[in-house]
């Protein structure tokens, strides 16, 4: 049987797009692919007001991360202590909520530390209860008993094979 040139089965991969398409999408055929790169985002550096919050962000940052390195996570919590450890905020005054959210923020953008927690974060997801603890363990002990039926199947398999060769 001799194939006919309608029944010759098609090659997918060398297809070409229509040249409405092409035209369309304004692509050169024989054009070599260009990639961007971006530019590094730079901080860019803040005089007056702006100066000065700065300054008192780089003198806050390692006292807040002392303080969430203790494990004080929440903002108000954070605004708490740092209150109640005679600090005040760039204005002055106490911490508010606000206040040292923006401070936070700022950290983050000079690099000198996480900002705040998103709340998708600060929610979290609770850990897991015993029973999805449990089940994940039932999941890998399976899983490694399967690998072990694996693992002594082919070694059974080997063993039969050289049986075979060795009656030849």
């Amino acid at each position: 049987m001799t194939f006919q040139s309608s029944m010759r089965p098609r090659c997918r991969s060398r297809r070409r797009l229509p040249k409405w398409i092409i035209n369309q999408l304004h692509i050169k055929e024989n054009a070599m692919p260009v990639t961007f790169r971006g530019i590094k985002k730079q901080i860019p550096v803040r005089t007056g007001r702006g100066g000065t919050f700065d300054t008192a962000v780089r003198e806050l940052a390692p006292s807040i991360a002392k303080l969430r390195s203790a494990g004080c996570r929440d903002i108000r919590k954070l605004a708490e202590q740092l209150n109640g450890g005679g600090l005040t905020a760039p204005s002055g005054r106490p911490f508010s909520y606000g206040t040292l959210r923006r401070v936070l923020i700022r950290q983050a953008e000079l690099k000198l530390g996480a900002g705040p927690r998103t709340q998708s974060v600060a929610a979290g997801v609770p850990r897991g209860s015993e029973r999805y603890i449990r089940a994940s363990i039932a999941r890998n002990i399976r899983a490694s008993k399967a690998a072990q039926q694996l693992a002594s199947s082919q070694e059974e398999f080997r063993r039969f094979l050289e049986c075979q060769r060795g009656a030849k």
